[in-house]
């Protein structure tokens, strides 16, 4: 004999979420705390927005309710996963408390409503159940969702004291990387039979084997092949293959995994983390990555949407085509706009937008910090729009770190001026990346690895602070 045991789990909710679903038989709704639990809840403000999940569990007659906390908490897990996934909001065990356990049933009317921040989510919800209640690997699926509500919390945890941005980088990565285990025989699979036809053609048709000796030559010699470029078969090639199957792999989306890559092998194999100055904001600990290019917003979107390629729902398909946007071009995109001068004729307002392959000022200020681009080649591309400058905000923004760059090459002269007007537009108005001082811009650009002398002088003559 068994009995049914209610556990309901709550808490309290500070954003807009209308909520009455049901997945793997928990139920996940929303009210003030008297609507789910009753008038004599215990919750200290009984009229607010709650949350509760309800798991109900059949135990053994021996067993006692709190015995039942422990089947109840996988199911848990994978709630707080579904919930994260969708609103992006941060659901865990540590707000989240039983408010109620009793032998029953629980038998409210599901509503079937998914509202976050008035966005209506029901018909991808229905779509994400539909599709799980008939895969074959659903512990795969919670396992991704979970490590992803995992990055989730390190990410928003770190906001303000950057804590766990190492560990949010590496925790994201682990998605992409579980992900590529699901395409993997695909891959090997055509590599296999590309190396086959590919010697079969030489073994055909330079060498005149036929009939079994090309059957058997070609087998032993495709082993050959395999042996050597197997192991080559590396994770970034493997998330490469993995964004060609899902449809969104780019020129510059493999530029960017190229170095998401090395980001995780810093983080993931560690190495000295000494550093004899850092910059605001100040970190906790040294950090594993020096420089960042990309806020980690990207990097949850883009794991959020190959788990949903995955899956096969079109979830955060616009979140993903708008911040695809801001990938930065490929520096073969720079050479080229650089060798075919196209930055000739440029109005600063088009050049500002991206007009030409989305190069923009920052693109060169990007490559320049990255030393990549050299300073005289800076300089030619943006000699005409320095000259041109017009004092706006995107203009300054975009190029300061280029300008205060390309000023210490400069001879006295008209644009030197130029630069050092832009210099002091920037400062006057809090036009650059840390809108405090410029000082924090030279104290970038140092820990860069810079000798900043023009901008350094200005400061001590106190012309800019």
């Amino acid at each position: 004999m068994t009995k049914n045991v209610v556990h309901i789990f709550t808490r309290e909710i500070d954003f807009n979420l209308e909520l009455d679903i049901q997945f793997l038989g928990v139920r996940m709704l929303t009210g003030t705390a008297t609507e789910l639990l009753g008038p004599n809840n215990q919750a200290i403000k009984k009229d607010s927005p709650h949350l509760a999940i309800v798991i109900q569990n059949q135990l053994e007659m021996f067993e006692s309710v709190t015995d039942g906390m422990a089947y109840s908490r996988p199911r848990l897990l994978i709630a707080f996963g579904v919930l994260s996934y969708f609103t992006q909001q941060i659901f865990t065990p540590f707000e989240t408390f039983a408010s109620s356990s009793f032998v029953g049933k629980f038998n409210k009317k599901c509503k079937n409503k998914f509202v976050y921040e008035e966005v209506d989510l029901i018909e991808d919800y229905n779509q994400f159940n539909t599709i799980i209640e008939s895969h074959d690997d659903k512990e795969f699926i919670y396992s991704l969702i979970d490590r992803w509500r995992k990055g989730l919390y390190m990410e928003f945890e770190s906001e303000d004291n950057m804590l766990y941005d190492d560990e949010t980088l590496l925790s994201y990565f682990h998605i992409l990387e579980l992900l590529t285990t699901k395409y993997e025989t695909k891959q090997k699979s055509e590599l296999k039979r590309k190396i086959s036809d590919f010697t079969k053609s030489i073994l055909e048709e330079s060498f005149l084997f036929d009939g079994n000796h090309l059957k058997s030559e070609t087998t032993a010699k495709s082993k050959i092949i395999e042996g050597l470029l197997f192991p080559e078969l590396s994770v970034i090639s493997k998330i490469f293959y993995m964004f060609k199957e899902q449809g969104i792999l780019t020129y510059r989306l493999k530029a960017f995994i190229a170095n998401f890559v090395k980001d995780r092998n810093a983080v993931a194999h560690g190495r000295q983390v000494y550093q004899d100055r850092v910059i605001f904001p100040v970190p906790p600990f040294f950090p594993l990555i020096k420089i960042r290019d990309y806020p980690e917003e990207f990097y949850r979107i883009l794991t959020a949407k190959a788990i949903a390629n995955y899956i096969g729902i079109g979830l955060y398909s616009h979140q993903w085509d708008e911040i695809s946007k801001s990938i930065i071009p490929t520096f073969d995109e720079l050479r080229q706009f650089q060798r075919e001068n196209k930055y000739i004729g440029l109005t600063n307002q088009d050049f500002c937008s991206g007009k030409v392959n989305d190069i923009t000022p920052f693109v060169i200020s990007h490559y320049l910090t990255s030393k990549k681009l050299k300073h005289t080649e800076a300089l030619e591309i943006l000699t005409s729009f320095i000259n041109n400058y017009q004092k706006t905000e995107d203009e300054t923004v975009m190029s300061i770190w280029a300008v205060i760059l390309i000023l210490d090459i400069l001879e006295e002269g008209e644009l030197k001026n130029k630069c050092i007007e832009i210099i002091k537009v920037a400062g006057d108005n809090n036009w650059h990346p840390s809108y405090f001082k410029m000082r924090d811009e030279m104290y970038t650009l140092e820990y860069f690895g810079f000798e900043i002398k023009g901008l350094k002088e200005l400061i001590r003559k106190k012309e800019i602070r």
